[in-house]
């Protein structure tokens, strides 16, 4: 590890040669690695290797963080760039964010009420930026073939009953694969309302808070895409507090107090993300079919219903 953190400290000046690293719990996609030196810095190894896709998300956070305090720039190397490459990979440098993570059992109303101001922050200031470069989610799946992918879970996790002590997860998939299986399933959804930059990843896992319970960073913007505003209001309440009535709508009032949004423009994106939602199968994939068990944390422990069920209540308590 001492010849890494020397060719560390040969990019980034901050890095002092006598630092020391350590390896943080891999994410379910890229790798960090804490260093300590003179201050406290994250290394992050990026699961891509495209080069004008790291730097185009490198320039969005440079732009954002000239208005928004929440907002962490990459520390710049030596040579002026925003990530090098060591070995075969690239990295970037970033300080230590602001602040600290809170557990999702330990998300109150006044921490959602903050959530939905500083997401709502973002999307002010991301509405003023041309996305074209960034990607669009198209709402479209085929219905026999997220069926068998479900199955093939399904026969997964039959086969090797330790990977699912309870069998809460099993009968969670088997619920989703007869409902995607069903005509009651929607399996495209055309948005009504317009797309915009989105942070795309906004959770619980990527936001700090300071003592006040307000949100003090964001980090994490790989994901950024351009969708309705809305349909990552859904997501947030999903992720974070799966859909409980009064930190869901705190998480929307506070949003709302910053920027309008009507009935119509979130509940269309509440119906753009539920057939995401409702067909989204990639942690179930990671953590039996490839075995990232990083990607546990985002399986719901509890039955599966379809989104739109759940999310009628916070609706019509809102409007």
């Amino acid at each position: 590890m001492s010849c890494f953190v020397r060719e560390v400290s040969e990019n980034w000046s901050q890095i002092g040669s006598g630092a020391s690293i350590k390896r943080q719990s891999a994410g379910a996609t890229n790798h960090v690695f804490r260093i300590q030196s003179s201050d406290t810095y994250y290394l992050r190894k990026y699961s891509v290797r495209n080069v004008a896709k790291i730097k185009l998300e490198h320039e969005l956070l440079r732009k954002l963080s000239k208005n928004l305090n929440t907002i962490i720039a990459p520390v710049l190397t030596r040579d002026h760039h925003s990530f090098c490459k060591i070995g075969d990979e690239f990295y970037a440098l970033f300080p230590e964010a602001k602040g600290t993570l809170i557990e999702k059992s330990a998300l109150s109303e006044s921490h959602a009420f903050q959530l939905g101001k500083a997401l709502a922050d973002l999307h002010v200031q991301l509405a003023y930026l041309v996305g074209n470069d960034f990607p669009t989610i198209e709402l479209s799946w085929g219905k026999s073939a997220w069926v068998d992918r479900l199955q093939n879970i399904v026969a997964t996790i039959e086969a090797n009953s330790e990977i699912d002590t309870n069998s809460s997860v099993l009968r969670r998939v088997k619920q989703q694969r007869d409902y995607l299986a069903s005509s009651e399933a929607a399996h495209s959804y055309t948005p009504l309302t317009s797309r915009q930059l989105i942070h795309g990843d906004f959770h619980h896992f990527n936001v700090f808070f300071d003592s006040n319970c307000t949100v003090s960073d964001v980090i994490d913007w790989d994901l950024v895409q351009n969708m309705p505003p809305g349909y990552e209001l859904a997501r947030a309440c999903m992720f974070m507090f799966d859909l409980e009535l009064h930190r869901s709508l705190a998480l929307l009032k506070g949003y709302l107090s910053v920027k309008p949004l009507s009935r119509l423009e979130l509940n269309d994106g509440a119906k753009a993300w539920a057939v995401y939602a409702d067909h989204h199968v990639w942690a179930l994939e990671e953590v039996f079919l490839k075995n990232n068990t990083a990607a546990q944390k985002f399986i719901p422990q509890r039955d599966f219903i379809p989104f739109m069920e759940q999310w009628f209540q916070i609706e019509s308590a809102l409007f």
